[in-house]
């Protein structure tokens, strides 16, 4: 039985992007067992994975280096066959090395490359396929699946009483936050686009809202307690509010992991892009969805990650994506 382990310690969205070089590796191979290293915040989506082993969780915010040694003592005692990297932190390629795996992938643009023993060109594609390049020195062919999260059947239930009380048969999923001012679109833009979408005979008559507790008072701002949107933000897990989307005709968010959730749900999504761009690979995966973005402005992409505010001090990449032209968008696109 061969023993593989995956470094995933990045965002939520990079945890769900990660769930097709899992299942790609365990379909793979005929007997194999996979664990993860993650972040805390990557957990909701590898703690229910029925492709994994064990999950270990790094938690960066608190004592990190001593966190680190205990992490690298795991490692070398559990002697895996091989470590897989799609993390491009300079810790995750140090760990491995440390641990004394004698397999190590990782991409050429990671921090501390040089002490992989397989390095991997990091290309211009969807960050999934980007995942599964990571496969190529073990297989040259391997089985794809797209991105998977895995609700509990409480949750299931959960959700489903949800959607039967409110009678939730035809509504639209609004997510609004975002961890970076920069990349999120104003508030009262999302409003405004809800206040269209409900005029609408020909679109959904109910909106639903989701967040985390974060996003609790801008969630409130746009629902307004409005009659036929259901403010959800701050209610739901990470997996529910997955199991909640899954039913909604389509996803409207900036370029955030709720992107990913949308993917994984298999629904069309709307995403307005601000101060970073789908070129990066974070864009929707599949077919038949909406991308929007500001191509008239010479300082985009400002960052990979985007800012707390912008450099240039005027956020036209935002300001200028109107609501009236996103429902434009949404209207000719034949959701």
């Amino acid at each position: 039985m061969k023993h593989y382990l995956i470094i995933q310690t990045a965002f939520l969205g990079d945890a769900i992007l990660s769930t097709p070089l899992i299942s790609s590796l365990y379909n793979t191979n005929d007997d194999c067992d996979i664990d993860i290293i993650c972040d805390v915040r990557g957990l909701p989506i590898f703690e229910t994975n029925p492709y994994l082993n064990r999950i270990i969780v790094f938690n960066k915010s608190q004592n990190k280096w001593l966190n680190f040694i205990r992490i690298v003592r795991i490692i070398r005692n559990e002697n895996y066959d091989c470590i897989l990297l799609p993390h491009r932190s300079f810790t995750s390629a140090l760990a491995a090395r440390l641990a004394k795996t004698s397999c190590r992938i990782g991409f050429n643009k990671s921090k501390f490359s040089f002490l992989y023993s397989n390095i991997i060109k990091y290309q211009q594609k969807h960050e999934i396929e980007r995942n599964l390049d990571l496969l190529y020195p073990l297989a040259k062919e391997y089985k794809f699946s797209h991105p998977e999260i895995f609700p509990l059947e409480k949750e299931i239930q959960k959700v489903g009483s949800l959607i039967k009380k409110n009678g939730l048969d035809d509504f639209v999923a609004i997510a609004p936050g975002t961890k970076w001012k920069t990349k999120q679109w104003l508030p009262e833009y999302f409003k405004r686009l809800a206040l269209y979408i409900l005029l609408d005979a020909e679109l959904p008559d109910k909106i639903v809202i989701i967040g985390g507790k974060e996003d609790i008072a801008l969630c409130r701002y746009i629902s307004n307690d409005k009659k036929n949107i259901y403010n959800f933000c701050g209610k739901l897990s990470i997996r529910e509010s997955y199991q909640l989307i899954k039913n909604a005709k389509f996803i409207v968010c900036n370029d955030s992991a709720s992107v990913h959730l949308g993917s994984a749900a298999q629904i069309k999504v709307v995403v307005i892009y601000g101060s970073t761009v789908p070129e990066f690979g974070f864009y929707p995966y599949g077919e038949n969805h909406i991308i929007i973005e500001n191509n008239n402005l010479k300082c985009r992409p400002c960052g990979i990650h985007g800012h707390q505010k912008c450099p240039k001090g005027h956020f036209k990449c935002i300001m200028e994506i109107l609501p009236e032209f996103v429902y434009y968008k949404i209207k000719t696109s034949a959701v």
